[in-house]
C-alpha cells in the first residue's frame, strides 16, 4: 500500500480544515499502521514521495545500517552455524579487506562499482611468493564470501537487490592432478619420507598405505588424518567418513579397495590405544613437506611457468592433486552420482567442476578427417 497524506479529524475540529496540520501515514513492513505529523500539505506531499521510494526499496527503517553493524550480525547470526572454523577466518578476512578498500560506510552503499574497484584494487596487492600479485583465484575466494553476505543483507531488507559480481580473469597455473605413473614413482620412493617416526611402523609403511587411500577414495587431507579405525571395515573394503570430518553434512561411506591390504598391515602392528587410522601429530606443513620430500626422491619436478621467483612447491603435487586424479581417472568410467559420494561432495555443482576439469585434461583420440593426400602420407 503506498504513504498517503491525510488531516486529523481531531485536528480539523480544534483548528479548521485550513489550518489543521497534515499527516502521512503509511503500513510499515511488520503490517502495522504508522503516521507522522508533518505540517503544510506540501511538505507532507514531500514526505509522502519520500516515504514511498523508500518503501519501494524495503528500505524504511534500515536505510542507515552501517557496513560494521551488518557484518557482527552477520557473523552472530548465519557464521556461527558454519562448521569450519577455516571458513569463519577466511571470510573475516575477505570482510575486513573489502572494507579496508572500498571504505563501505552503509551497506546500501554497496554498488557494481565498489566491487569492480575491490577487484582492481586487489589486483594489484602482493601475493605469498616474492615477485606475484594476488591470484585470482583468491580473489574469486573473497568474492564469494562478500556475495554471500550481501544476499543475506537482501534477505533482511538491507539491500533491495544484490548487484552482479565482477568477472576476475586470470591466468594461474594450471591445477595439476597425479598422473598415474609419477603416482607409481611415490610409491616406489617412500622411504625417502623420515616422519612420522614414533609409531610401530615405519614412515615408508605410513605413506604407502596414505598414498594408496588418498588414490581409491579421493578423500580430502583433513578427513584422511580423522579417520579413525573404528569406522574401518577391512573385510568389506570401505571406510566411513564422519559427518563432522567432512563437507557432505552426512556420515559418507568410500570404497578402499585395494588399499585395504596397506590399512590392514597399519592395523596389525598399531600401537595398542591407538585410534587413528594415520596419526600425524606434527603440523600439516610437516606432512606437505614430506609428500614432496617422497616427490623430490621420486624424480618428480613439474614445470611451472608463472613469472616469479620459484620454490619447490612449485615444481610438486599438494594433496588435492590426488583428488584431481580420481576425478580425471573415474570420470566417465562410473555414473557422475558415484562420484559424487565417493568424493565427498555436499552438491552435484561441485562434482562436475571436477568432471569439467576431467574432461579437459582425460586423453582421448581425435579422429580428424583426413584427404587422400595425408593419407597417403600417412601410410
Amino acid at each position: 500500500m503506498k504513504p498517503w497524506i491525510f488531516q486529523d479529524h481531531r485536528a480539523k475540529e480544534k483548528h479548521g480544515e485550513k489550518k489543521a496540520p497534515w499527516s502521512v501515514g503509511w503500513v510499515d513492513a511488520k503490517g502495522r499502521r504508522r503516521s507522522k505529523k508533518i505540517g503544510m500539505k506540501s511538505y507532507a506531499q514531500k514526505y509522502r514521495d519520500k516515504l514511498a521510494r523508500e518503501l519501494l526499496d524495503n528500505l524504511v527503517g534500515d536505510d542507515k545500517t552501517t557496513w560494521s553493524d551488518f557484518i557482527g550480525q552477520y557473523e552472530e547470526a548465519v557464521m556461527v552455524r558454519w562448521r569450519s572454523e577455516k571458513s569463519r577466518v577466511d571470510a573475516k578476512h575477505a570482510f575486513k579487506q573489502f572494507k579496508t578498500i572500498t571504505q563501505v560506510k552503509r551497506v546500501r552503499d554497496v554498488d557494481a562499482r565498489m566491487l569492480d574497484t575491490y577487484v582492481a584494487e586487489r589486483m594489484k596487492m602482493p601475493g605469498k611468493k616474492r615477485g606475484d600479485t594476488i591470484s585470482p583465484e583468491t580473489i574469486r575466494k573473497e568474492l564469494r564470501a562478500v556475495r554471500a553476505a550481501l544476499n543475506q543483507a537482501k534477505r533482511w531488507k538491507y539491500l533491495r537487490e544484490v548487484p552482479p559480481m565482477p568477472e576476475v580473469d586470470g591466468f594461474g597455473r594450471d591445477k595439476p592432478y597425479v598422473v598415474a605413473a609419477d603416482f607409481d614413482k611415490m610409491l616406489e620412493h617412500t622411504e625417502a619420507a623420515r616422519y612420522p617416526d614414533d609409531q610401530n611402523y615405519t614412515a615408508s609403511t605410513f605413506w604407502q598405505a596414505l598414498l594408496a587411500t588418498v588414490w581409491v577414495t579421493g578423500m580430502r587431507k583433513s578427513a584422511l588424518l580423522k579417520l579413525r579405525w573404528e569406522d574401518v571395515d577391512l573385510s568389506a573394503g570401505i571406510v566411513l567418513s564422519r559427518c563432522h570430518d567432512n563437507k557432505r553434512k552426512r556420515d559418507q561411506f568410500h570404497m578402499i579397495g585395494p588399499a585395504a591390504g596397506l590399512l590392514a598391515e597399519l592395523y596389525a602392528v598399531r600401537k595398542p590405544g591407538e585410534s587413528l587410522v594415520f596419526p600425524w601429530y606434527r603440523s600439516l606443513r610437516q606432512l606437505d613437506r614430506e609428500l614432496h620430500r617422497i616427490e623430490k626422491a621420486a624424480g618428480i619436478h613439474l614445470p611451472c611457468r608463472e613469472d616469479h621467483e620459484h620454490t619447490d612447491a612449485c615444481h610438486f603435487y599438494g594433496f588435492h592433486s590426488f583428488r584431481y586424479a580420481h576425478a580425471t581417472y573415474n570420470s566417465g568410467r562410473v555414473p557422475d552420482r558415484d562420484l559424487q559420494r565417493q568424493m565427498g561432495h555436499a552438491s552435484f555443482t561441485t562434482t562436475q567442476r571436477y568432471i569439467k576439469y576431467a574432461e579437459e585434461h582425460q586423453e582421448r583420440d581425435y579422429d580428424v578427417f583426413l584427404p587422400k593426400s595425408l593419407k597417403a602420407s600417412e601410410e
